[in-house]
């Protein structure tokens, strides 16, 4: 996206399937989203630790609907 890289990364521990999103266009449960400065990112597979500070954090109910205030 030029200036941001997004990566989605599952956020849940160990292995199995991964999990399908309902509706096209959302994320399925249990995955995140991040958003990094510049052009490149880690390669598809590859392990990352991300960590952000609290106030940059936007979580949401399960369903999608309601922003969940930390």
């Amino acid at each position: 996206m030029g200036a941001e890289t997004y990566i989605t990364a599952c956020g849940r521990d160990g292995g199995g399937p991964p999990a399908i999103s309902a509706k096209p266009g959302e994320l399925p449960p249990g995955e995140i989203l991040v958003r990094i400065p510049g052009q490149s990112g880690p390669a598809i597979g590859e392990r990352i630790r991300a960590a952000a500070p609290r106030e940059k954090l936007h979580l949401f109910s399960t369903d999608g609907r309601k922003r969940i205030e930390l």
